[in-house]
């Protein structure tokens, strides 16, 4: 999931990087310009404390500014990082209600799943990756997001689902080779089905198929 990191920051750092270099060309910064030239520039710098404070500074004097959704997905992602998960659920949750001609949805919808997956919302979070998937089919981490609706699908029984799912990952990912312990662990659990009848007992089996399935690659 290297790769799925690295787009994650690559896109945090584009917003970020266009944020503090678009404010710069101005002799003069205004209030807005402040508020986001040092929110972003704190969260490059992993200030996660001071970007909060200016990002949701920015959001309750500016609710109607240009880069108003730009500036709840750094939030969002903020507070994801400090663990605030209840707070990061509101700032993406604005997005998608509100935000229909933001840019870069797709990773609003991914973001939003891994918040309720740390919420302990396994339906909620699937239904986030269903929408994400038949929404955005062309999407750059559409691989890990079959892999966690995989993950979800085993985790509540759903074995026949779960192994479609994680079926998928080599099929959409640019390193079909390094998905192959999935195989592996999708045939490891479809195999077993019949003696694994909790939901945790599967996930624990399937974390150790992949285990095993480590040393193949």
């Amino acid at each position: 999931m290297a790769r799925k990191i690295f787009l994650c920051l690559f896109f945090i750092f584009f917003i970020c990087t266009c944020l503090v270099v678009q404010e710069t060309h101005s002799k003069a910064y205004s209030e807005d310009d402040q508020l986001m030239r040092v929110g972003a520039g704190a969260f490059k710098d992993r200030l996660y404390d001071i970007a909060e404070k200016q990002f949701s500074n920015f959001i309750k004097l500016y609710p109607k500014h240009e880069k108003i959704f730009e500036i709840y997905y750094l939030l969002g992602r903020t507070l994801l990082i400090r663990g605030k998960l209840k707070e990061a659920k509101i700032a993406f949750s604005k997005i998608m209600s509100d935000g229909s001609t933001f840019g870069y949805m797709d990773c609003t919808f991914l973001a939003m799943a891994e918040v309720e997956m740390r919420l302990g919302n396994g339906d909620e979070a699937a239904k986030l990756l269903l929408s994400l998937i038949s929404k955005f089919p062309k999407f750059e981490q559409i691989d890990y997001s079959y892999y966690l609706l995989g993950l979800l699908q085993l985790a509540s029984n759903q074995l026949s689902a779960a192994e479609a799912s994680l079926k998928k990952v080599p099929q959409h990912s640019k390193k079909p080779n390094s998905f192959n312990l999935l195989l592996s662990g999708s045939a490891f659990y479809h195999s077993s089905r019949s003696n694994l009848k909790q939901p945790f007992t599967i996930l624990q089996a399937f974390k150790k198929a992949l285990s095993l399935s480590l040393h193949n690659i």
